[in-house]
């Protein structure tokens, strides 16, 4: 999962319907039940779509991702939120 934002420079697209597809493919794959990631990644995840929630072209998507996160790793985000 880590190796997808790497390779995918489309999170940091100028157009703002290039990143809200990107980061709408990539919170699907992250609520994808047949894709296994530990807490760990799931925290890397969350953090990284937390310091993108300033660009609100894309706000709505990230938020959803986020759900996402929270919903499979309540434990993760959590552990994310008392730093």
């Amino acid at each position: 999962m880590l190796k997808f934002v790497d390779l995918c420079p489309e999170l940091n697209s100028e157009s703002d319907s290039v990143r809200r597809r990107c980061i709408n493919l990539l919170g699907r794959l992250l609520s994808e039940p047949s894709l296994h990631f530990d807490g760990q990644t799931a925290q890397v995840f969350f953090e990284f779509f937390y310091k993108r929630l300033g660009d609100v072209a894309v706000a709505e998507e990230l938020l959803k991702a986020m759900n996402s996160l929270l919903e499979l790793f309540p434990a993760a985000v959590q552990v994310w939120q008392s730093l």
